[in-house]
C-alpha cells in the first residue's frame, strides 16, 4: 500500500515562460558564468537582486583554506621546536585569518 505524501515546499508556485533560441543561449551562458542554478539566477534577476559571479569568491575561499593549512603546518613545526615567538606570531595570523573567514561567510550570507 503506497502512501500519498505531499511534499511541502517553501516555493510552491511555478512560473513557466517561453524564450527563443538566442534568448535561451544568452540566459544559459549567464547562468553558467555565474556558477549558480537556473532557479537562483532567474530569481535574482526577477527580484532585482544583485547577480554575483561566485567564481571569484570561491577562489578566495580556496586560497584562504590553503593559507590555513600552511599556518597549521608552521604552528606544528614551531610547537615541535618550542619557538614561542614564532608561535605567538602564528596565533596572531590565525586570528586574522579567522576574522577574514568570518567576513567572507557574512558576505556570502548576504548574497543568498
Amino acid at each position: 500500500m503506497a502512501e500519498n505524501k505531499r511534499i511541502r515546499r517553501s516555493r510552491p508556485h511555478k512560473l513557466i515562460f517561453c524564450v527563443n533560441g538566442d534568448e535561451h543561449r544568452v540566459i544559459k551562458a549567464k547562468i553558467a558564468k555565474g556558477k549558480t542554478s537556473q532557479q537562483d539566477y532567474l530569481l535574482r534577476v526577477a527580484l532585482d537582486k544583485e547577480v554575483v559571479d561566485m567564481t571569484e569568491l570561491k577562489e578566495v575561499a580556496r586560497q584562504l583554506k590553503l593559507i590555513g593549512v600552511n599556518i597549521n603546518q608552521l604552528a606544528k613545526k614551531a610547537n615541535q621546536q618550542h619557538e614561542l615567538s614564532s608561535l605567538l606570531d602564528l596565533k596572531k595570523i590565525d586570528r586574522e585569518l579567522e576574522e577574514t573567514w568570518r567576513q567572507l561567510r557574512l558576505s556570502l550570507a548576504k548574497l543568498k
